[in-house]
């Protein structure tokens, strides 16, 4: 079993965001006589239904992001041969967009008569697929003299 022309290894997590992903898969079987068949799957949903395959001819296979319903979607693809013996491949592939952050540096400055303080403040917004959270950090300045009050 291979994608972008690298083996891919039982159980792997693959991230593919929110494209396309594309497997391709060879068959073989000791016995010459067997003629082969496989089946993909994708969060036990059939995908490709029991179909002849050529032996050490790849065929390619291309899961469609619409089809992803989880942040992480198992997919298996099973070979039978035509004594009933089965052999399945099973990975994930992981769409859960990896985490944005965006900077959003509002300045935000006071001064009184007797002394100058000034106060700063950054935030910071980090969003994915799950969530959207709000970092914050407040800096203040009296005279010279620097304190961090929230991080």
């Amino acid at each position: 079993m291979a994608a972008n022309n690298q083996p891919l290894v039982e159980g792997q997590a693959v991230y593919t965001g929110t494209n396309d992903f594309t497997i391709r898969l060879k068959a073989d079987d000791p016995n010459p006589e067997d003629t082969l068949q496989y089946q993909i799957k994708l969060n036990g949903t059939i995908k490709k239904d029991w179909t002849s395959i050529a032996r050490n001819s790849p065929v390619d296979y291309t899961f469609r992001a619409s089809d992803y319903i989880n942040d992480r979607n198992q997919f298996e693809v099973s070979l039978r041969d035509n004594s009933g013996e089965v052999t399945t491949f099973s990975a994930i592939l992981v769409k859960v967009d990896r985490p944005k952050t965006r900077d959003v540096i509002p300045r935000l400055h006071g001064s009184s008569k007797t002394n100058k303080a000034m106060f700063q403040t950054k935030f910071q917004i980090i969003t994915s697929e799950k969530e959207t959270y709000l970092r914050l950090s407040v800096n203040l300045q009296v005279s010279g003299t620097s304190e961090t009050l929230i991080q």
